[in-house]
């Protein structure tokens, strides 16, 4: 191979790099911070996607007993027609027993106000009715500071997307230093 294929891989490697970081799963980063509030007795309509939020699956080997209905505190909205990335800290967010039937009617919502930061949509829920509990994160002052701390807040996201980016980062980092290699041992022959 020439000088100008692996000049073309490395720019193919740096391209995908780009795409994993900035589209296919994208970092979260906070570009505004807006409030939100939504109810249902003014016509809006508030659907929690359940299946969405991924468990969080505990190691073999733990002497702690976890319980596998444990959910990651990430899960879609769709408020309105329009899906919003909702990181949800509340005990029915993290249960696989809540959000999980819509013919039952529990993946509904009445009333929900979250913290939008960026266009993306990603947000925090911050206060939420629902199935009759009233949940509101300030109900902890210490908890809310912590959770609208900015470096938290980078933290929502999908809980697959920081092992997925990570699994991209060392292919292109293996690819990378592999065609080095041949580029090095290529320029002494």
């Amino acid at each position: 191979m020439t000088q100008k294929h692996f000049n073309w891989i490395y720019a193919a490697l740096f391209c995908v790099f780009l795409l994993t970081r900035y589209v296919i799963f994208p970092v979260t980063t906070i570009e505004f911070k807006k409030r939100l509030a939504f109810d249902s007795a003014n016509g809006d309509v508030i659907i929690a996607d359940g299946d969405s939020r991924s468990l969080i699956v505990p190691a073999q080997r733990s002497l702690v007993p976890v319980d596998r209905s444990t959910t990651y505190p990430f899960m879609k909205i769709s408020i309105n027609n329009t899906i919003y990335r909702c990181g949800c800290y509340f005990p029915p967010c993290n249960s696989k027993q809540f959000f999980n039937n819509y013919l039952a009617n529990n993946n509904v919502i009445t009333q929900i106000e979250i913290l939008q930061i960026n266009r993306r949509r990603s947000c925090l829920v911050l206060k939420m009715n629902y199935l009759g509990g009233h949940y509101n994160i300030y109900d902890d002052a210490k908890y809310a500071r912590y959770l609208l701390n900015d470096s938290n807040l980078k933290k929502i996201e999908p809980g697959n997307n920081g092992v997925y980016r990570l699994i991209i980062y060392h292919f292109i980092a293996f690819f990378y230093i592999m065609f080095t290699k041949l580029n090095i041992e290529n320029r002494h022959k």
